[in-house]
C-alpha cells in the first residue's frame, strides 16, 4: 500500500477551478488497487471545495497539519493558543498587514484593507496559487468585527514592505514558524505568507497518518507547489513538485512533474498505476 498526500491549491487544481475528470478517475483507480489517497492542504476542512472533497479522497491533513481525517474519524486537532493568537495579531495591525485568522467553522479578515493594499487585481496566471487563493474566497471572510474568540488554526498575511517582512521573520512569538509563499504580484513590495505553531506542519501530519496505518514515509508520496508543502515533500519517501512550483520548492523534492493547469498531478499519478514508477 502506498499512500498519496495531495496539496489542493496550484496542485490538484488552481483556485477557482474544479478538478479535472482524469484526476478523479485516476484517483479512483488507485484506491482500487489497495492505495490511499489523501489531501493535504493549508485550507480549513470548511473551506475545501465541494469539488475537491468530491474526489473521495481516504481523508485529509488540513490547516497546514492543525487537523487530521482518516475517512470520517478525526487523528488530530491543535489550535494555537490564546495569547500567542492575540500577539500575532498585535504584531501583524503594528506592521500594516491585511491577515485572516482560518477557524474551524469560519475565516476572518483583519488589519489593512485588501484592495487598499493590492489595488484591484484579478486572480489570474502569474499570481502564486496562495494569493490566487485569497482572492478567490475573499468575499467568503467574515470581518473582524464578527470575530468572538473561536480557536485559530493558523494566520494568513499579506505584508506591506521587505520591512515588514524582516520585522516578522525576527520578531514573531516564540514557539511559532513563519512561511513566506512566492511573490508573483506586479506589486513588488507585498510579502504574502502564513504563521502556525511551530510544531505543526504537513510533514507531521504526515508521520501520524503513517502511524494510523502502521506505514513508513517509505511508503508516502506527496505532491505540492508551494513553501508550505516544504515539509512534507521532504519528509516523505517521494516528494514531487509541481511544474508551477518556484525553483526554491522544486529544489526540495525529489523530482518535478507536469503543471497543474496542464493535469501534471493526473498525469504522473498514472505512471504509478502503469507500474513506471
Amino acid at each position: 500500500m502506498k499512500l498519496f498526500f495531495l496539496d489542493i491549491d496550484g496542485t490538484i487544481a488552481m483556485p477557482g477551478t474544479n478538478p479535472s475528470p482524469l484526476l478523479r478517475q485516476t484517483i479512483r483507480q488507485l484506491q482500487a488497487q489497495g492505495d490511499k489517497v489523501f489531501l493535504c492542504t493549508g485550507r480549513t476542512f470548511s473551506f475545501t471545495p465541494e469539488s475537491v472533497k468530491a474526489l473521495g479522497c481516504d481523508g485529509g491533513i488540513y490547516s497546514a497539519g492543525g487537523r487530521i481525517l482518516a475517512g470520517v474519524q478525526e487523528l488530530f486537532r491543535s489550535f494555537m493558543s490564546e495569547s500567542i493568537k492575540d500577539a500575532i495579531v498585535a504584531l501583524l495591525d503594528k506592521l500594516g498587514a491585511y491577515y485572516v485568522l482560518e477557524c474551524d467553522s469560519a475565516s476572518y479578515r483583519g488589519g489593512t484593507d485588501l484592495q487598499e493594499l493590492l489595488g484591484h487585481p484579478e486572480p489570474g496566471s502569474g499570481m502564486h496559487s496562495e494569493l490566487r487563493r485569497l482572492l478567490s474566497v475573499f468575499h467568503q471572510y467574515l470581518p473582524m468585527d464578527q470575530y468572538s474568540g473561536e480557536p485559530v488554526f493558523k494566520i494568513v498575511f499579506l505584508l506591506p514592505s521587505q520591512e515588514a517582512a524582516d520585522s516578522i521573520q525576527a520578531l514573531h512569538p516564540a514557539g511559532t514558524n513563519v512561511v513566506f509563499f512566492q511573490n508573483k504580484l506586479a506589486a513588488e513590495h507585498i510579502y504574502p505568507g502564513e504563521i502556525s505553531d511551530a510544531q505543526i506542519n504537513k510533514g507531521a501530519a504526515m508521520h501520524r497518518v503513517c502511524r494510523f496505518y502502521g506505514l513508513t514515509p517509505g511508503d508516502c508520496v506527496a505532491y505540492g507547489d508551494s513553501m508550505n508543502d516544504a515539509q512534507v515533500l521532504r519528509a516523505a519517501g517521494e516528494g514531487v513538485a509541481m511544474g508551477n512550483a518556484s525553483e526554491e520548492v522544486k529544489g526540495l523534492a525529489n523530482r518535478v512533474c507536469g503543471d497543474c493547469e496542464e493535469d501534471g498531478l493526473a498525469m504522473d499519478l498514472r505512471r504509478y498505476l502503469s507500474g513506471n514508477l
